[in-house]
């Protein structure tokens, strides 16, 4: 859900942006941007308040170097919406192998659900 930002506050966020564009680059941001907007209420409001585990853009960044080929492929899977027997079923592996590679992709990403790591496959295709 967008929100508007407040008429007296708009040249500030502008200067912002353009700023952390400039140090991030764009990609960095945009990824970081969508990362955000994905968001939950509850996991924005602790990410805002430093609760949170890996920032964002830390994961987006590292992610792809650190997921290996079959956690990727199990990644994408989860994100078509399979099961884990459906997943085990197609890849030819134990349903509690896909179970570990599961939560390995969930601990590395810092997300908690399939629903974010369904969000986090979509982001890295764009």
């Amino acid at each position: 859900m967008a929100i508007p930002i407040l008429a007296p506050l708009v040249a500030g966020h502008e200067a912002c942006e353009r700023r952390t564009r400039t140090i991030s680059g764009d990609r960095a941001f945009d990824q970081a941007f969508r990362s955000g907007a994905a968001m939950p209420m509850a996991d924005a409001v602790d990410y805002a308040l430093d609760r949170t585990k890996p920032k964002p853009s830390a994961v987006a960044e590292t992610a792809m170097t650190t997921l290996s080929r079959r956690e990727m492929e199990v990644a994408r899977l989860v994100a078509e919406g399979l099961s884990n027997r459906e997943i085990a079923s197609r890849l030819f592996i134990s349903n509690r192998t896909v179970e570990t590679h599961l939560t390995n992709i969930l601990n590395k990403l810092g997300v908690s659900s399939r629903t974010q790591l369904a969000r986090w496959v979509t982001a890295q295709a764009t």
